[in-house]
């Protein structure tokens, strides 16, 4: 029993660190993904004032504050595969933590 008990609460604490991280993960590639939206609209706004403006020292300054945007948003996109890969590892871990302790139960009960 003792055995029983150490390993389901070794798996637990691993799996719930493991699920935190999950959690976590989530919240920051949804916060991303958010911004990388808030951006491309923020570019969009600027490409029609371009269009629209005839001042060019606007038209410079606007341009720049393009280039500003579409680099901060290129520099996130960089990052959401890697977010997503690390998200998808940790949940296989989970799945795979799961099975074994399910596994190392069953055998500690059929001894």
């Amino acid at each position: 029993e003792f055995m029983s008990y150490h390993y389901e609460r070794s798996y637990s604490e691993r799996i719930e660190t493991a699920e935190k991280e999950i959690k976590t993960l989530s919240k920051e590639l949804s916060r991303d993904e958010k911004q990388v939206k808030r951006l491309e609209k923020k570019i969009e706004r600027i490409d029609k004032k371009i269009a629209g403006a005839t001042d060019a020292l606007k038209i410079q300054e606007l341009e720049a504050e393009m280039v500003t945007l579409s680099s901060d948003k290129q520099r996130l996109i960089e990052t959401l595969p890697q977010l997503r890969s690390r998200l998808e590892l940790l949940k296989g871990d989970v799945n795979n933590l799961k099975n074994q302790s399910l596994t190392i139960q069953s055998a500690i009960i059929s001894l």
